[in-house]
């Protein structure tokens, strides 16, 4: 890898710089190393956490890491919809509390059942859903109001394998209603314009584990990528799928950068 072309490296988190709670090993040292020489970010699909609480979990992960490095689907969520749907003023979101304290703070107002008349449906990762916030999704999204997804990842890897993603979400209210959501997330390029505008960057290259978002992402957007080995993609699966992208590298981790 000649990484001098690069003025930027922008890193996925889930399967890229940990797996659940627990740091792939070296990945800390390797940061560490690549801040001496480029601009370093974070860009992540996973909407259970805030900007800041992904910032926390990295800084406790040997990682010190401010909530500016952070760059995460709500946040381009709630700006898209500041500036396109600016006469919104209900949003009925099933989400995390700090997803749902963003949009909050922007000024919108949260309302937890479909008899509130939302003008929009958001959804993003909650690891505490339960069946009636699913239900009052169910029955807006069936009324036919707008419906936003941070994300359609369907699986988030952890320390113990694949876990349901936003997109598992997704797929039981697709189920359900037969609609689709707006999404957000990688491979959307929004997330990756909104990241390099925010960084101030012209040559970024970008990391990640999963082809279907994070390397078809990068490609949308028109910058190089890297795939590593540690999260949703096995060797077995690139083998299968490699003829579809073009990462200028596949790693068995993001380690293999310095090498």
């Amino acid at each position: 890898m000649d990484l001098a072309r690069y003025d930027s490296i922008f890193f996925d988190l889930d399967g890229v710089v940990y797996l659940g709670e627990s740091l792939i090993p070296g990945v800390d040292e390797t940061i560490k190393k690549l801040r001496k020489s480029h601009k370093v970010g974070f860009i992540t699909n996973n909407a259970s956490r805030t900007c800041l609480e992904f910032a926390e979990k990295l800084t406790l992960l040997n990682i010190p890491t401010s909530e500016s490095e952070v760059i995460s689907t709500p946040e381009v969520l709630v700006e898209a919809i500041l500036k396109e749907k600016p006469q919104t003023k209900r949003v009925l979101a099933i989400a995390s509390s700090g997803v749902k304290d963003l949009i909050s703070n922007a000024g919108f107002e949260l309302v937890s059942h479909h008899s509130d008349k939302p003008d929009l449906i958001v959804n993003g990762l909650c690891k505490n859903l339960t069946w009636s916030e699913l239900a009052e999704a169910s029955y807006a999204i069936a009324d036919g109001v707008e419906w936003w997804a941070t994300n359609m990842d369907p699986a988030v890897p952890t320390d113990s394998g694949l876990a349901p993603g936003n997109g598992a979400i997704v797929a039981m209210l697709n189920k359900v209603t037969g609609r689709t959501p707006q999404d957000f997330g990688k491979p959307n390029v929004a997330i990756f314009k909104y990241a390099f505008q925010a960084f101030k960057v012209s040559s970024p290259l970008f990391v990640g584990d999963t082809l279907e978002t994070d390397i078809k992402g990068a490609q949308n957007a028109k910058v190089d990528s890297v795939l590593v080995l540690t999260g949703n993609t096995s060797e077995k699966i690139w083998r299968e799928q490699s003829g579809n992208y073009q990462p200028v590298a596949v790693l068995t981790s993001l380690n293999e950068l310095l090498k």
